[in-house]
């Protein structure tokens, strides 16, 4: 359902004039509406179908070969900044390790990349059990 289905407007410099305005305000109640008119069954069906979406999962072979691809790229970007010390080779090392750092965490993005330095150094810094080592 549309605005242009529910008024004679079909262009954006139509809608704007002032004689047409209340043209304008019914199309936008009628639409409004529409969606009020829709039966709780078929939201919660749309939802459930949203909700039970199955999720794909990268194979092992997949990983294990960006893994290998962000090594290269990490040791390539080091060697270059620790040879020239730009900013630019700065920032190509940080772009790579921000993948990794995801994959590793298994976490949201925006869990990693929205992190605050100070919130990086307040981190709990107590001692791993030597399994984990």
């Amino acid at each position: 359902m549309s605005l242009r289905s529910k008024c004679s407007l079909f262009s954006f410099e139509d809608a704007v004039k002032p004689n047409n305005f209340y043209k304008v305000i019914e199309a936008v109640r009628d639409v409004a509406e529409w969606n009020e008119l829709i039966s709780h069954t078929a939201l919660a069906t749309l939802s459930k179908s949203k909700f039970n979406k199955p999720c794909t999962i990268p194979s092992a072979k997949d990983v294990q070969l960006l893994h290998k691809y962000l090594e290269k790229k990490s040791a390539t970007a080091m060697e270059n900044l620790q040879k020239n010390g730009t900013s630019q080779s700065y920032a190509e090392l940080a772009r790579v390790t921000l993948p990794q750092i995801i994959i590793f965490n298994r976490r949201r993005a925006g869990e990693v990349s929205k992190m605050t330095l100070e919130a990086f150094m307040k981190r709990d810094q107590t001692e791993l059990h030597e399994d984990i080592d």
